[in-house]
């Protein structure tokens, strides 16, 4: 997705401006390092040690096409997976020593659990940054340094109606906070 659409957290925004309001909470990482597309595959401790930090965030689903969930895979692409924005939260204190697979998530909507998980459902989540590096981003010359990349969803997507405060608390991160307004 375009850095246009990153916000750190608390962040706000019309709820006009996202009517799909969709949101799900995840945890991505910022990069300190460029790695850029080579013919050797990057190991995890190559790719871990260009991580700078890691973060709660939310993204916020919002498709551009009519029917998102049942588009072609391409098009999904061209339609960044729906993702409309992201807002990261505050680095996570020591995380290289969190075990991820254990710590549990709660998602509000307006102060009213909607979902809850513990760990993200695709696994090792550096694994998956490490499949980015090799083969997700290749096309694109690789990964560069300042940019974020999010695990995937922990939660699932909620529905977020127009005055609503979505919040996604994990036991190992300050809360991270996105508003909508009523119009």
């Amino acid at each position: 997705m375009p850095a246009a659409g990153l916000f750190d957290a608390p962040h706000g925004f019309a709820a006009a401006d996202l009517p799909q309001r969709e949101v799900e909470s995840e945890i991505c990482f910022r990069l300190a390092a460029d790695l850029p597309s080579r013919t050797t595959p990057y190991t995890r401790d190559e790719v871990d040690a260009a991580l700078a930090t890691c973060h709660p965030g939310i993204e916020i689903l919002q498709s551009r096409l009519p029917e998102p969930d049942t588009g072609n895979p391409l098009a999904l692409l061209a339609d960044f997976i729906q993702t409309g924005a992201y807002v990261a939260g505050a680095a996570i204190p020591g995380w290289r020593e969190v075990d991820f697979a254990t710590v549990a998530v709660t998602q509000t909507i307006t102060g009213a659990a909607t979902r809850t998980a513990v760990g993200n459902p695709a696994g090792e989540m550096i694994r998956l940054v490490v499949w980015l590096a090799n083969t997700g981003a290749v096309w694109a010359g690789g990964l560069r340094a300042g940019q974020v990349v999010t695990c995937g969803s922990w939660t699932g997507k909620t529905f977020a109606p127009p005055g609503a405060t979505a919040t996604a608390v994990f036991a190992v991160a300050q809360p991270v906070v996105v508003e909508f307004s009523r119009f």
